[in-house]
C-alpha cells in the first residue's frame, strides 16, 4: 500500500510531492517534505482506492495496519471496491468494519444457506433436528437472506456484513463512542443495521 502525500507549502526547496509506503516513518515524509503540521499537506492518492485528503498521517497509519492484517492476501481485497460500493460510504468506513464482515467460500445463496444450516456452531443447527432438515424451506431462507441485504455475491465468494452487539470490537467501539458523543460512529452503525436489499458484484 502506497500513499502520494502533496506538500502545500510553496517553498523554492520543497518537492511538491512523493510517494511513500504505508505504514509511513512520520519523521522521514515531514523532513523529505519539508512540512511540520497537519495543514501542510494532503494524501491526494492512494494506490488501489480512494482515500479523503484530509486524512492525516496517523489516519492513514492506521488504515495501513488494518489493510494488512485483516484485508491484505485475502478474498476482501479481491473484492474490495464491490464490498465498499454495497455498504460504505467510504473505504475508511469499509476499513473500520472489517472485521464485521465474514467470507463464504460459496457460489450462490442457495450454498450459503445450506453451509449455515450444517455448520456446527449456527443457530440452525442447534435448534433443528436432523431427522427435519429434510423440511426445511431453503428457498424461503435465501429470499429471507437476499432481502436482509447482508449478503454480497461476487466471483470471489459470498460475503456478509455481520454487524453484532455481541462482537466485542462492535461493543467496545460503542462504549467508547457513547462515552465521547462520537454521533458520527453511531449514527454509521445504525445506517448500516438497515442495508438496502442484496448487492451483487459482475465485476
Amino acid at each position: 500500500m502506497q500513499v502520494y502525500i502533496e506538500s502545500l507549502k510553496k517553498q523554492e526547496d520543497s518537492i511538491g510531492g512523493a510517494w511513500f509506503h504505508v505504514p509511513l516513518n512520520i519523521e522521514s515524509v515531514c523532513e523529505v517534505l519539508n512540512i511540520q503540521t497537519d495543514e501542510d499537506y494532503l494524501i491526494s492518492a492512494c494506490d488501489g482506492f480512494e482515500l479523503k485528503e484530509q486524512l492525516t498521517l496517523q489516519d492513514i497509519n492506521t488504515l495501513g495496519l488494518t489493510y494488512m492484517l485483516e484485508v491484505e492476501g485475502t478474498p476482501i481485497e479481491k473484492e474490495l471496491k464491490a464490498i465498499k460500493n454495497a455498504w460504505f460510504d467510504s473505504y475508511e468506513e469499509l476499513f473500520e468494519y472489517v472485521s464485521c464482515l465474514k467470507h463464504y467460500d460459496c457460489e450462490s445463496l442457495k450454498e450459503v444457506a445450506h453451509e449455515l444450516l450444517e455448520s456446527e456452531n449456527s443457530e440452525m443447527n442447534l435448534h433443528i433436528p436432523i431427522e427435519y432438515r429434510r423440511f426445511f424451506d431453503y428457498e424461503q431462507y435465501v429470499s429471507e437472506l437476499e432481502q436482509s441485504g447482508r449478503f454480497l455475491v461476487t466471483k470471489n465468494g459470498v460475503f456478509q456484513l455481520h454487524l453484532s452487539k455481541q462482537n466485542p470490537i462492535i461493543e467496545s467501539k460503542m462504549q467508547a463512542c457513547r462515552r465521547s458523543n462520537n454521533r458520527e460512529w453511531l449514527d454509521t452503525y445504525e445506517r448500516l443495521q438497515h442495508p438496502k436489499g442484496r448487492r451483487e458484484s459482475k465485476e
